[in-house]
């Protein structure tokens, strides 16, 4: 569904939309593209520590639940410019491909999924600054999540502003469900969403158990096909 004006939005329709031109105004579109747009992201962030899954080369895709998720804390810049060393140690070696006749570095992917830039707790109305706030002086609020401007959502207000990034081959996200409505922004780069209607989920192989601590994934692979249970 595309929707070029914003002021009759879909919000309880529940139905994916795409507004063209949404981030045409933002400088990270080009700051933050090429080999320049790592040394810009460096300036702006680089000493920061941020949370890097980790997957080995092998997995056909990153897992997102906390029963897979590998972690490794790092500074922003080690993920930039690919220098992601201190999770290369013998205790992890269980964790790297089979081939032992390669660099360990290249038998792991590294991606930077969901670090904030602001985000709300519970105990705050207003937005504040996460690990990657200094990146905003690169881009504006989407105009379809400014308050005011849209005439169907009195009661729209944002939660939170996220940052992904990944500088190896394509990653694969495994199959999930958010618990909040999204606005994905693609900076530089492409990004391919594959969708399943509510209904879909009786087909899929498995789904997390209700006491699971990530309910919202589902051990599936799109690419093969679904069978039903």
């Amino acid at each position: 569904m595309i929707n070029s004006s914003f002021g009759n939005l879909p919000w309880h329709t529940y139905k994916p939309t795409l507004f063209p031109g949404v981030v045409a105004d933002w400088p990270a579109l080009k700051l933050w593209s090429g080999p320049s747009g790592i040394i810009r992201l460096t300036e702006l962030a680089g000493d920061i520590p941020v949370e890097i899954m980790v997957s080995p080369a092998s997995a056909k895709s990153f897992r997102g639940d906390m029963e897979n998720l590998v972690l490794l804390q790092e500074k922003f810049s080690a993920f930039l410019n690919g220098t992601l060393t201190s999770f290369i140690k013998e205790e992890n070696s269980s964790f790297l491909d089979e081939k032992r006749d390669v660099d360990p570095a290249a038998a792991m992917r590294f991606y930077l999924a969901q670090c904030p830039i602001y985000s709300m707790d519970s105990f705050s109305t207003e937005l504040l600054p996460g690990p990657l706030s200094s990146l905003q002086q690169d881009f504006s609020i989407p105009f379809p999540l400014v308050k005011g401007k849209t005439i169907n959502a009195p009661e729209l207000h944002l939660s939170q502003i996220n940052f992904w990034a990944n500088i190896q081959s394509p990653v694969i996200s495994s199959l999930h469900y958010d618990l909040y409505n999204n606005l994905l922004c693609v900076v530089t780069g492409q990004k391919t969403v594959r969708l399943l209607p509510p209904s879909a989920t009786t087909y899929l192989h498995k789904v997390a158990p209700v006491y699971a601590e990530s309910t919202n994934h589902a051990d599936d692979d799109l690419f093969n096909p679904i069978r039903k249970r």
